[in-house]
């Protein structure tokens, strides 16, 4: 490297100190300065030495003069006082203010175009950058965007691409339209410095001449080359500035670049090996570099006032600086031609818009091998070798640097603050106190997490927040590895806290941090490692290709990949997996739906339903559907954001911070913006709207939202175990939402006659309810041929499990569990029947009302042999019953026969002498007091009965079985026995089975008291005062109250009536009414005798069920009686010994 001789370097006094420029003007003949003195000067240049002449004051001008621009025949000056003056270049004279701003203007740019100028931009202390047609002052353009003041613009060479830097370090790049407006595509953040807007050192972007790319003073001392994608590819540093760079220039041909610094040197470099080629030191900072035009001589000036000419700054065995054709491109003329007759460089790429595809920095230009691998990594250059190589063979696909990795939530450096995670959860912001980092942890719900802040001298530069801890990491620099750091937030032992570095090469990329802890880190071998809550090394997975993003869930983690370092034909070519995080199993996998021209723009999960979500650059909103359904996802669109009606008239975008079932979480940039900055704004939420098609119409609102709303139904039943979500509440009121709408475009249908459609909608019903709903509805219309296809539908329905079990996929593969819950094996259709609720429910479980407390009936059944059996009715007997199921049999309405007022019933005696107390509460003790070996079953249709214990069924084994009996009316007439023990009834009252008459109907009542007062056919009642002496009928024996006395005591008719208690004729009315008033005629008393006769078979067998139905175990076979003696009075009537029978009783 050189060193210039002092013999090259002439030096002139021309301003006060301060800040000055320095310009040649397009035809190398005059030299321009302008300082802090509010003085232009211009020098005359000696045509054969090139030497300054003397100065000519050039006036007009108030205050200091800020920047100069030339173009054509025409030179513009800026000036702190606001202005934008032109003056001519031969003759110096003040020919238009162009443009003035209300605060002091930095700088001035002119837009040319084949060597004409045609647009003049102006950046001034105000936030607004002017455009003002060069032929017509009067058209001006406002873009707006930068937060602070803008210190600096510059023109793309072929003109139509604008770039300007501000006071807040961002760089923004603005496109003009065919109509002429400006629209700003790309943000550059974190590059360039934030100083204050009257520094001395330059953010200007300066473009090369083959406009493929620009230069700009970098924040760490070097200076920085973004490309035509807007990505940064390289630096010059090798050997240059100890310090800040102060301005930049290119020399015409763009071989050269020449800088100044804080340092005092000012560095010409080679543009093709970026290595100095010499310098030299003028001991001053120097604010305004500019090149001949033509020869080899470069100018510049410094603070101190002092213009210094710069002869052969490139050594003679150098290419010239001004001559031959322009790096990187195809032209052939020469430096020497002049400016308004150089043809634009052919083949060159202009950048279109943020994303859109161009030529990159080190290919395709249509011929220069010599950018071969300038500014790439070997990576990159093995990437761009390959693509250029398919190029070569004929290949038509276009392969170009794609997406850069990324850490979602996570924005740029911006005035040493930047947000390191931005979720729902909470943020994790830095700021950059030069020797560490601050780092703050907050929490929006302060309840569940503390916030807290600690000193960061590794300055972390990615982070995510996770649902138990942050995970932080910072990338590979120099010597010192890439570090990755995970804190969790509560934690019931000390130092729970992890720290790892990564191999030397490797650095961390993106982060996630998932539930229990689990940690994921990509980095740029390609390797995505896996780590528990403790920081335990679970697994390693190499993808194969570069990540890109990485976010983590509550049970997985989404991994975002491109198989190749490029894309092709402006697509993306991303992939994504989900990975389970307990097992590292891939249960989804695909491509990822980015439009052509989009990129990443965010990547999380929904919050409740933990569904993967994405975000694109396009303003898209997609959701991973059947998530939990093996091989069975795809996106869909869950909100188009350019669509929605706020951004009517509005310019604002929006940045994805979460997501949930109905809601997008953002926040809203205004202009511009590309990231939120400080103070934290507040999140927004954003209602989800499918891109269905009517959204104009009612019609399509209820089928957008029947379409998202199932997408969120569909996932709650993958998250439920087969047998129970139907049961959730959760899934049964999603459900019934889903079937409101529905019922709505049933209704909607309906009213315009579309019959068809009615009956579509009707079918994606999710419950019988529904469906009876919907055949409401068509009956309202009066449609009874949808009404009888709905009827249909739900009879299908019902047979096969009710409408939700139709929407049920087939559980093969089977679906993901929800965490917490193991996987279960995968089932056959067949093996699984599905729960019909609506089928006939089987004979062998008693339906009831009752309460489950309730002791079981007891059985109506009775012997019709010798031998004890307990017979099971048969299952086709049992009418299908819809009567909603109770368990346990009930009692209720046995024992209010037995007992409408509440007492006990009465129990009788037999041979066994069974008190009759405990007799009496038999019936509801029967279960607890079981023996062992005998049980009662609990399935039959009918009254229980008991089964028989191994000893009784081997004691009855010579028996022979009865007949299978038909279908058992419990009310029907028994026949009575006619031989064995059996035959005897035991009912002590009742007569022998001898002259007991048969039931002429069974419709007739058993009742005794009905039976009694029933009028004889063919017999004619004597007297009506007989009837109505007998008072009120009553129903039960006991328990009513005691009739009024009698007025009179009356003569007794017929037979003397018998003594008896008060309270035995308070108790018995009736039956001691019936005994005074006997018939006393013979024909009368033989028809009394008649009915009473079939009275007591009746009551004979009552008393003989009511006796087994009580018993515990079979009565013994009682002997018989003895045969009534000829001599022995005749036997009472029944009536008579039922009166006998209460008068012992009291």
């Amino acid at each position: 490297m050189a060193t210039a001789s002092p013999d090259d370097i002439t030096t002139l006094w021309c301003h006060a100190e301060g800040l000055t420029r320095v310009l040649y003007s397009p035809d190398a003949k005059r030299l321009f300065t302008g300082g802090s003195d509010s003085m232009l000067r211009a020098f005359e240049l000696d045509p054969e030495t090139g030497a300054l002449g003397e100065p000519a004051p050039v006036d007009g001008h108030t205050d200091s003069i800020a920047a100069l621009a030339a173009a054509g025949d025409f030179l513009l000056t800026a000036c702190e006082d606001g202005c934008v003056r032109m003056f001519g270049l031969k003759d110096g004279e003040f020919r238009d203010l162009v443009v003035k701003a209300n605060l002091a203007a930095r700088a001035v740019a002119v837009e040319r175009v084949r060597g004409k100028a045609r647009r003049i931009a102006m950046t001034s202390d105000e936030l607004v950058v002017k455009v003002v047609d060069a032929h017509d002052h009067l058209k001006v353009q406002l873009l707006t965007g930068h937060q602070k003041a803008v210190r600096a613009a510059s023109w793309h060479p072929d003109g139509g691409i604008l770039t300007t830097s501000g006071a807040e370090g961002a760089i923004r790049v603005w496109k003009a339209s065919d109509s002429g407006e400006f629209t700003c595509i790309k943000t550059l953040e974190g590059i360039i410095a934030a100083d204050e807007a009257e520094s001395e050192y330059s953010v200007e972007a300066v473009w090369h001449p083959s406009g493929n790319f620009f230069v700009c003073a970098g924040r760490t001392h070097d200076i920085v080359i973004i490309d035509s994608d807007y990505q940064k590819i390289g630096t010059f540093s090798k050997d240059g500035h100890a310090s800040d760079i102060a301005q930049l220039a290119w020399s015409p041909n763009g071989r050269y670049l020449a800088s100044s610094g804080k340092d005092g040197q000012v560095i010409v470099w080679d543009g093709d090996t970026r290595s100095a080629v010499s310098r030299t030191k003028p001991d001053t900072l120097v604010t305004s570099i500019s090149w001949s035009p033509l020869t080899n001589a470069l100018a510049f000036i410094d603070t101190t006032g002092h213009v210094h000419r710069w002869s052969s700054p490139v050594p003679a065995t150098a290419p010239h600086p001004a001559e031959g054709a322009i790096l990187y491109s195809q032209e052939k003329g020469t430096g020497g031609e002049k400016e308004g007759e150089r043809e634009p460089a052919a083949g060159r790429k202009r950048a279109d818009s943020l994303g859109a595809q161009s030529e990159d920095l080190w290919g395709d230009l249509g011929g220069g091998d010599e950018l071969d691998g300038y500014g790439l990594e070997e990576e990159e250059e093995a990437a761009y070798k390959r693509a250029r190589r398919g190029r070569e063979v004929g290949g038509i696909s276009r392969a170009t640097k794609g997406q850069p990795a990324f850490q979602p939530g996570a924005t740029p450096l911006r005035m040493k603050r930047r947000y390191l995670a931005f979720n729902m959860r909470g943020v994790i912001h830095a700021v950059d106190q030069d020797t560490h980092n601050l780092v703050t942890v907050e929490f929006y719900d302060k309840s569940a997490h503390r916030g807290y802040s600690f000193q960061d001298h590794l300055k972390y530069s990615l982070g995510s927040l996770g649902p138990h801890g942050a995970l932080y990491a910072c990338p590979a620099s120099g010597n010192a590895p890439s570090v990755v750091h995970y804190k969790p937030y509560d934690a019931w032992a000390s130092q729970a806290d992890w720290q790892v570095k990564l191999p030397s090469g490797e650095s961390a990329v993106s982060l996630g941090a998932g539930g229990k802890g689990a940690s994921l880190v990509a980095t740029d071998r390609g390797f995505v490692r896996f780590f528990s809550g403790s920081g335990i090394q679970k697994y390693v997975w190499q993808l194969g290709g570069q990540c890109v993003a990485i976010a983590a869930g509550e049970e997985w983690a989404g991994v975002v990949w491109r198989e190749r370092g490029v894309r092709v034909d402006e697509y993306e070519n991303l992939r994504f997996e989900l990975v389970d995080l307990e097992s590292f199993d891939i249960i989804q996998s695909g491509h990822l739906p980015l439009p052509k021209g989009a990129t990443l723009s965010w990547i999380g999960f929904s919050e409740g339903d933990d569904l993967p979500v994405i975000y694109d650059s396009m303003g898209l909103l997609s959701v991973l559907d059947r998530a939990r359904r093996p091989l069975q996802a795809r996106w869909v669109p869950a909100l188009d954001t350019n669509t929605l009606d706020r951004r009517a008239g509005k310019d604002e975008s929006y940045w994805a911070v979460g997501a949930s079932a109905t809601q997008m979480l953002c926040i809203i940039l205004k202009g511009t913006e590309e990231h939120p900055y400080f103070p934290r704004p507040i999140i927004q939420e954003l209602d989800l709207q499918m891109p269905l098609l009517n959204l104009d119409s009612a019609q399509g609102q209820l089928e957008e939202k029947v379409l998202r709303e199932s997408i969120h139904v569909n996932h709650l039943r993958d998250s439920q175990p087969s047998s129970d979500y139907a049961l959730a509440d959760e899934l049964r009121k999603a459900e019934f939402a889903v079937d409101k709408h529905l019922l709505q475009l049933v209704q909607t249908a309906c009213k315009a006659d579309k019959l068809e459609r009615a009956l579509d909608a009707a079918r994606m019903l999710s419950h019988v309810q529904s469906l009876d709903a919907a055949i409401k509805i068509a009956a309202f219309f009066h449609l009874p041929a949808l009404q009888d296809r709905i009827y249909l539908l739900k009879e299908e329905c019902e047979a096969g499990g009710g409408p939700s079990a139709s929407n049920k996929w087939d559980t093969t593969p089977t679906p993901l569990p929800p965490p917490g819950r193991a996987f279960a094996a995968p089932t056959n259709a067949a093996s699984r029947a599905p729960v019909q609720p609506f089928a006939p429910r089987p004979s062998g479980v008693r339906r009831t009302f009752a309460p489950a407390s309730l002791p079981p009936a007891p059985s109506a059944h009775r012997p019709t042999s010798s031998a004890i059996t307990w017979d099971e009715p048969e299952p086709e007997e049992r009418e299908p019953s819809f009567v909603p199921e109770t368990q346990g049999a009930s009692r209720r309405d046995e024992d209010a026969l037995d007992d409408d007022d509440g007492e006990e019933p009465i129990t009788f005696g037999d041979e066994d002498d069974v008190d009759e107390e405990e007799a009496a509460g038999a019936k509801r003790k029967r279960r607890a007091a079981e023996p062992a070996g005998e049980e009662y079953e609990n399935e039959s249709p009918e009254p229980k009965r008991r089964v028989a214990s191994p000893e009784e069924m081997s004691s009855l084994s010579s028996s022979a079985p009865p007949p299978p009996k038909a279908a058992a009316n419990p009310f029907a007439k028994r026949a009575a026995p006619t031989s064995g023990a059996s035959a005897k009834s035991n009912n002590p009252f009742a007569k022998s089975s001898t002259s007991l008459k048969p039931k002429k109907s069974l419709h007739h009542s058993d009742s005794f008291f009905d039976r009694a007062d029933q009028p004889q056919p063919g017999k004619k009642s004597t007297s009506k005062s007989k009837k109505s002496s007998l008072g009120p009928k009553q129903s039960t024996l006991f328990g009513l109250p005691a009739p009024p006395p009698p007025d009179k005591p009356k003569k007794a008719v017929g037979r003397p009536k018998k003594a008896a208690s008060k309270a035995t004729a308070a108790a018995v009315p009736e039956a001691a009414a019936a005994t005074e008033e006997a018939p006393a005629g013979g024909e009368e008393q033989e028809t009394e005798t008649e009915r009473e006769t079939e009275q007591e078979q009746g009551g004979a067998e009552e008393d003989t069920q009511m006796e087994e139905t009580q018993l515990e175990d079979p009565p013994a076979p009682a002997p018989a009686p003895a045969a009534p003696a000829a001599d022995e009075p005749p036997e009472l009537s029944a009536r008579e010994r039922l009166a006998k029978f209460a008068l012992a009783k009291t």
